[in-house]
């Protein structure tokens, strides 16, 4: 196919009209197939102010609601091997002398940037080949069926799970990084049997149409292409290799860039003179105020979270530091410092950051609170957890990830007044201005993580024998899955698993071969770290080899559950796992999932439940009809369990044996309440209001009815 180029004798930085006119012909070319361009003129001396004027050009012509986005990031891509071993991230592959497979860039970023260009600088004398997949050409490829599960959000990139394929018909864009994905897996993502058939599926079709557009850039050559909707790859060259080049990143309206000529000028023409201006980057303003005051924390702090949120974690961490030493024990500073520091890798830096955070902050108080509304003391333990920085719809924000569950869905701040409490692992002294609250909601769920915080958290509420709690840590800690293999597993009727706990030291791997055979267990069998709930670094070991490889890979120092494995499938391959929650001392169920893969969670609905009414059928019924589904002999047995556990709020995973004897995978609070799916399943949507309306109503009941009676009129009477 012919390769589009752009021939341009020089890059007219200095003249604006002309610099104008070449911008809005790139515009143009890149926003209509195969979606990117070779332009040539670029001189031939390491000049990179050519490509970012270029670039910014495209940004001015694009401007709009985009204009409010990050400016335009710049790289000088050189081999760099050392940067491959200091991180594992697949961003650092770009500076190494192997190929790369056609990717998006920044497809970790919650939108990827539209503009990407390279400018050769130095070029390799034998390799370094570019290719281009539009993403045109990869749905031609693909059945039906592979291209609506490409548009599922359940693919692992760095931080989050979004899907390879968005938008609809001409508006299709694209969004994928095979390496990094297979990264995020191996750092604890799931992603499902299925779903990584269908990435190599994927990958054949790339490698087969990469070789419709191949080129090799000269110096002076660079190429710009419209990031979301065309993948880039290039072969590899030696290890010596003295290639650079320059990278230009940019968010800009691609379309918007394209459009002008006479019909934009006389548009112009007719705007009204108060129009409001563009406005300019909150970045460079806050720049600018703390060159004017470098000691002001408050901005300081402000400018390390706003590049945090923008994902130049680098940046951000050079001034978070300087806003911690402004500031020291600054709550958001210290919450900042460790998701910083866990995404370099510091998991003890990390953790120090957070012990500093419970003891500097051990309470915190709204600052406007309704002297009639009941006082919640919700409690959060901050040791063994981390802070991570998530894709959320304003960018990356600080999210404690792991031993809790959550109260998203559940906690309705407006009628109460939540008081936080922070623990480590000493209890710490309540202030005595304070009144004690009128409820503890203790959201400390896993016992294997979060032992130290709950065993703190029992001595600091000895004081308190009158205040109500849920879920008192004294009951949560006896919910390890070890503890519940034996307590639950005597219950006639209960199946409960084979668990036993072993530590792994990082030694000889044969001696955890040697475990497995001396406690009983017989293969297949699951192995975990004690501290996981959501499949994260999950396997099922088929033989001694398996194993070996397992602790050859897994992290020294922690301890991990052998599991014996149950083959639970039906005639059709297929696996069932049903959860209830159990909400003071009643049964919700919320749902019954169908997957074809022995380790069954919630985003696995979408294998073969999405489009089987039948599935789902069996989901409704048992929505419906929980205790009919579950029958008499059932029903008796889950209250035995719930006897047993003690807990205020809690779940139950389990599935119905062909027997009707009940096996259990797993039971505690650490099971989140949440409405991810309610779009693609709306039959769930009322079961799940359910368990949100009874958990309010336990708060209410709890911290008692008159005083919730007498906030609603006070509210009430501040809307007059």
């Amino acid at each position: 196919m012919t390769l589009p180029r752009i021939e341009a004798t020089e890059i007219p930085t200095y003249r604006p009209r002309a610099l104008k006119a070449l911008a809005r012909r790139i515009a143009r070319t890149i926003t209509r197939y195969p979606y990117f361009t070779v332009v040539s003129g670029f001189d031939t001396v390491a000049n990179e102010e050519e490509i970012k004027a270029l670039a910014g050009m495209l940004g001015t012509l694009g401007g709009g609601a985009k204009q409010t986005q990050p400016p335009l990031s710049f790289t000088r891509v050189t081999v760099n091997p050392e940067a491959v071993r200091r991180t594992r991230k697949a961003t650092a592959y770009s500076r190494t002398h192997l190929p790369i497979s056609p990717h998006t860039d920044s497809s970790y970023l919650p939108e990827p940037h539209d503009l990407v260009a390279f400018q050769c600088v130095v070029a390799d004398t034998g390799g370094g080949e570019n290719a281009m997949v539009a993403v045109t050409d990869v749905l031609s490829c693909l059945d039906h069926g592979d291209i609506k599960r490409l548009r599922q959000p359940v693919f692992p990139f760095s931080r989050g799970y979004f899907p390879v394929l968005e938008g609809e018909g001409a508006e299709t864009t694209i969004r994928y990084y095979r390496t990094q994905i297979d990264q995020a897996v191996l750092d604890g993502a799931s992603l499902s049997e299925d779903d990584r058939a269908l990435l190599g599926r994927l990958d054949d079709v790339l490698a087969h149409r990469a070789q419709a557009f191949t080129f090799k850039l000269e110096e002076g050559e660079a190429v710009f292409f419209a990031n979301q909707k065309v993948l880039h790859a290039r072969t590899g060259f030696t290890a010596d290799s003295n290639r650079t080049l320059f990278r230009v990143r940019h968010t800009v309206d691609l379309k918007r860039a394209a459009a002008g000529g006479l019909k934009s000028w006389l548009s112009g023409l007719r705007a009204k003179p108060d129009t409001a201006p563009v406005r300019r980057d909150p970045v460079h303003d806050l720049r600018d105020q703390v060159a004017e005051s470098p000691d002001d924390p408050l901005l300081v702090r402000r400018l390390s979270t706003i590049l945090a949120s923008r994902g130049a974690f680098s940046e951000a961490a050079v001034w978070n530091q300087k806003a911690l030493a402004l500031a020291p024990t600054a709550y958001d500073n210290l919450v900042l410092k460790s998701c910083l520091r866990w995404e370099e890798g510091d998991r003890e830096g990390a953790q120090e950051a957070l012990r500093q955070l419970a003891e500097h902050h051990p309470f915190e108080f709204p600052r406007r609170a309704d002297p009639a509304g009941p006082n919640i003391l919700r409690v959060r333990g901050m040791k063994n957890v981390k802070y991570q920085l998530r894709t959320k719809a304003r960018g990356f924000e600080p999210s404690l990830e792991g031993g809790h569950f959550s109260v998203s869905n559940f906690l309705r701040d407006r009628r109460y007044n939540v008081w936080l409490h922070n623990i480590y692992d000493t209890p710490a002294e309540w202030p005595g201005d304070r009144p004690a609250p009128d409820l503890v909601l203790n959201t400390i769920a896993c016992a294997d993580r979060m032992t130290d915080s709950l065993k703190a958290l029992s001595k600091f509420l000895a004081a308190w024998p009158g205040v109500p709690v849920i879920n008192h840590p004294d009951k949560v800690l006896q919910t390890t899955r070890e503890q519940n293999c034996r307590r639950l597993g005597a219950i006639d009727g209960v199946v409960f698993p084979k668990t036993e706990r072993v530590h792994w030291d990082g030694g000889d791997t044969g001696s955890m071969v040697s475990a497995i055979t001396e406690r009983g267990f017989s293969y297949p069998l699951v192995l975990r770290p004690v501290e996981t709930h959501t499949g994260v670094e999950v396997a099922l070991a088929a033989d001694a080899e398996a194993v070996k490889s397992y602790f050859g890979e897994a992290r020294a120092g922690r301890d991990y559950y052998f599991i014996q494995y149950h083959d639970l499938s039906d005639e059709r391959g297929f696996f069932r796992k049903s959860r209830t929650f159990c909400i003071d001392g009643q049964f919700h169920p919320v749902a019954s999932l169908v997957h074809n893969d022995w380790n069954v969670h919630s985003g696995d609905r979408y294998s073969v439940m999405v489009d089987s009414e039948e599935l789902q059928a069996s989901e409704q019924a048992y929505l419906k009809d929980f205790e009919g589904w579950l029958g008499p002999d059932n029903v008796a047995r889950l209250e035995e369990v719930r006897k047993l556990i003690g807990l205020d709020f809690f779940g139950i995973d389990f599935c119905k044996l062909d027997d009707g004897r009940l096996f259990i995978f797993e039971c505690n609070a650490a099971m989140r309440h949440n409405y991810d799916h309610a779009g693609a399943f709306p039959y769930t949507e009322p079961y799940l209001d359910r368990v949100s309306d009874a958990f309010d109503a336990m708060l209410t009941a709890r911290t008692g009815p008159v005083a919730h009676e007498w906030m609603k009129l006070s509210q009430r009477a501040a809307r007059f």
